[in-house]
C-alpha cells in the first residue's frame, strides 16, 4: 500500500511459536511453639451411636429421629504445648509452549526510516508440576501433645491454555541500501497459572513480560 509522501508499505499476518522452561527449588526449616487444644461437648444425655456417623449439619428434623446437637460452649478444655520444629522442601518445574498470531504493518516514514506495528493474540501451554515435603517434629512433651512426628508429601500437576495479547514495535533505519540498524521491544501480558492440593499450592505468575532487541541488518 502506499504510505507516507507515496512510499510503498507492507502488511501482513504473523505466527509465532516460542518454548520456555524452568525449574524452582526451596528448602528450610523454622522453630516454634504449637498449641493443641482438646474439648469435650455435651451431646444432652443421648448415646452417640458407633464409628461411621452420617447426616448434616441442621440438628434434629421435625418428625425425624432425636439427634444430639453440640453445645457452641464446652464442658471442659484442656491445652497442651510443644516446641516444634518444621522442615520443608519443595519444588517445582513449568514447561511453556507459547503461540501467537496477529497483523503487522511495516510503515516508511522516509526513505531512510521505517517503522513496524504488530499486536495480536498469544496463549500460552503451561504444564506445571509440584513437589512438597514437609515433617514436623515436636519436642520438649510430645506424648502429651498427641504425636511426636507429622510427614507430608505432596504431588500435583497442572496443564491448561492461558489466554492474553501481545504487542510489538521495530525501528528500523538505513544506513546504505544494504545496511540498516534497527531497535525495538514487546510486551506480552497473560493470565497466571494456579493449583493446589491438601492445603499446599503454587502459583506460576506470568503476568506481563517486557522484551527489547536491537542489532545491524544486511540485505543482499
Amino acid at each position: 500500500f502506499q504510505s507516507f509522501k507515496k512510499r510503498t508499505g507492507h502488511w501482513g499476518v504473523e505466527a509465532g511459536y516460542g518454548f520456555t522452561t524452568f525449574e524452582a527449588s526451596a528448602s528450610g526449616s523454622v522453630s516454634g511453639t504449637a498449641t493443641r487444644r482438646q474439648s469435650v461437648y455435651s451431646l444432652g444425655g443421648i448415646v452417640p451411636p458407633s464409628a461411621g456417623y452420617q447426616g448434616g449439619y441442621f440438628g434434629p428434623v421435625p418428625g425425624g429421629p432425636v439427634a444430639p446437637v453440640v453445645d457452641f460452649d464446652p464442658v471442659r478444655s484442656s491445652t497442651v504445648q510443644a516446641v516444634g520444629i518444621n522442615s520443608l522442601n519443595a519444588a517445582v518445574s513449568t514447561d511453556l509452549h507459547t503461540v501467537k498470531l496477529g497483523p503487522w504493518v511495516e510503515l516508511p516514514v522516509t526513505d531512510r526510516l521505517t517503522v513496524g506495528l504488530g499486536a495480536g493474540f498469544c496463549t500460552i501451554y503451561a504444564q506445571a508440576d509440584l513437589l512438597f515435603s514437609e515433617s514436623t517434629t515436636f519436642t520438649g512433651n510430645p506424648a502429651e501433645f498427641g504425636v511426636a512426628t507429622q510427614n507430608l508429601t505432596v504431588s500435583a500437576s497442572r496443564a491448561d491454555w492461558r489466554s492474553g495479547l501481545y504487542a510489538r514495535a521495530l525501528v528500523d533505519f538505513a544506513i546504505t541500501p544494504s545496511w540498516s540498524v534497527f531497535a525495538g521491544g514487546d510486551i506480552q501480558s497473560n493470565s497466571d497459572l494456579n493449583f493446589s492440593t491438601q492445603g499446599r499450592g503454587t502459583s506460576i505468575q506470568l503476568g506481563s513480560v517486557f522484551g527489547a532487541i536491537a542489532g545491524v541488518q544486511f540485505k543482499f
